[in-house]
């Protein structure tokens, strides 16, 4: 792990944390989606706004099945992640699910990513799920090396992710938390 990974603390997230997180999350988006969301959309001028106000309504209502936890270094937010229980239809009992993982690209290649994920598998490990899943565009390359590097795989299982008039392939990766 890096230095930098050594400085970051993890929190749970909380509602005033609603536009900190949509920054990072829309930088990233930014950074790692170009050619894979349409341009337009990535620059669209109230995408944060829109994307503050979705996560407010989630931040109201996440319960039991579903966390989310910022990263920070110092004061200032450099990522976050959303996970939980697998709420799909053909996940086992006992599997948890990475939801959202994005660290703000300032801290690509500097360990943040990789803290957030440890940070996840442990939670899955402390609630005794066997496994984890997460899905990741098809054609991001960047995410996939990356994921695959921390031992998680594809399973086959493919799906299309729509959003904002665009659909995009998504894989689904697993790994085991034990």
């Amino acid at each position: 792990m890096t230095e930098a990974a050594h400085c970051v603390s993890i929190r749970a997230a909380g509602l005033p944390d609603a536009e900190a997180i949509a920054r990072v999350r829309v930088a990233a988006w930014r950074a790692a989606y170009r050619g894979l969301m349409p341009d337009a959309y990535l620059d669209g001028a109230g995408l944060e706004r829109a994307e503050a106000e979705q996560l407010r309504d989630r931040l109201r209502n996440t319960g039991d099945a579903a966390r989310i936890s910022v990263a920070e270094a110092g004061r200032r937010m450099v990522g976050y992640y959303a996970y939980g229980r697998a709420a799909e239809d053909d996940a086992q009992p006992g599997t948890g699910a990475v939801y959202d993982l994005y660290a703000h690209p300032d801290g690509w290649r500097r360990g943040v990513g990789r803290r957030l994920l440890e940070h996840a598998t442990g939670y899955f490990r402390a609630q005794g799920f066997g496994e984890a899943i997460l899905f990741v565009f098809e054609q991001n390359m960047r995410a996939r090396k990356f994921y695959e590097q921390a031992g998680w795989r594809p399973d086959g299982h493919r799906e299309i992710y729509e959003r904002a008039g665009f659909s995009r392939p998504v894989l689904r990766y697993r790994t085991t938390c034990c």
